[in-house]
């Protein structure tokens, strides 16, 4: 029985029997001798499907025989682009900006060479707003405009990248703060009667003091010895000792059946004595 004789559709070179061949997937019937032969026939028969969609240059590189492209993952057309240019960009910017985009700067958010698309989203708006590179500024400027109360320091006016502060005083609407040392400084400027110290002037961190007999009518104090000053100067008779004139610091010493006592307060009983024989 002779065997049968093909010939390269593309080069007319006889295909020996018993050696591969090579047949289009596209014409399903047509014989080829080599990849070569088989991509240049695709080149020139089927160029709508082995064409860039965009640029409409050939896919196929005739060097290394191999069709290069790159297909959107976000359409569903068959549609094919050039692997190593700028069409699939261009075909993403024009149908699916918000997704591969910085909103803010309108960089692309991936390259040729990375599969990865690292961004940043808004924790208040979500992806339905689109996307900004991970250049911190980007996401910055979008919440000076749109959330200026949410990352923006009510005091200093910077970006809040971490940890914030707010008022509980004043509520939401006046904002954030950045730090203690900012928030700590909007205490002072709006709420001095309460975090600011009436003697020194300090900022209040914790607990305050007041005076057990004007209560917080005289003002708050940052410490006891801060509020000692108050003390001498409207209460002496409370809270100093009638002999040696110093603060009463303990227990303080006093005798309310003697009436030359009276109303007299001490530190000790040896200067309740003293002051006593000297009257």
């Amino acid at each position: 029985m002779e065997s049968i004789v093909h010939s390269c559709c593309q080069c007319a070179k006889e295909i020996k029997p018993g050696k591969s061949y090579y047949l289009c997937s596209d014409c399903g019937k047509e014989k080829f001798c080599s990849k070569k032969c088989l991509n240049k026939h695709r080149e020139f028969d089927h160029p709508d499907i082995y064409t860039c969609s965009k640029c409409h240059k050939s896919l196929i590189n005739i060097l290394t025989n191999k069709t290069q492209y790159v297909q959107c993952p976000d359409c569903d057309n068959g549609e094919i682009y050039c692997k190593r240019g700028k069409c699939l960009e261009d075909h993403r910017r024009q149908f699916h900006y918000k997704d591969y985009f910085c909103q803010s700067c309108g960089n692309y958010l991936t390259s040729l060479f990375s599969k990865t698309i690292k961004f940043q989203t808004c924790e208040l708006c979500g992806k339905s707003l689109g996307k900004f590179c991970s250049n911190k500024k980007c996401i910055e400027q979008h919440y000076r405009k749109e959330h200026p109360g949410e990352r923006i320091c009510a005091e200093c006016n910077k970006f809040i990248h971490g940890k914030s502060f707010h008022c509980t005083e004043c509520g939401k609407g006046i904002g954030k703060f950045c730090s203690q040392d900012c928030f700590n400084t909007h205490l002072k400027k709006s709420h001095a009667a309460d975090y600011v110290c009436t003697q020194c002037g300090g900022f209040i961190k914790k607990n305050s003091f007041s005076c057990g007999i004007c209560g917080e009518s005289a003002g708050k104090y940052c410490s006891k010895k801060c509020l000692i000053p108050h003390k001498r100067d409207q209460h002496y008779d409370e809270y100093f000792c009638a002999y040696c004139q110093n603060y009463i610091k303990g227990e303080m010493h006093y005798n309310d059946t003697e009436a030359k006592l009276e109303g007299r307060k001490f530190c000790c009983d040896e200067h309740l004595t003293l002051y006593f024989n000297m009257l």
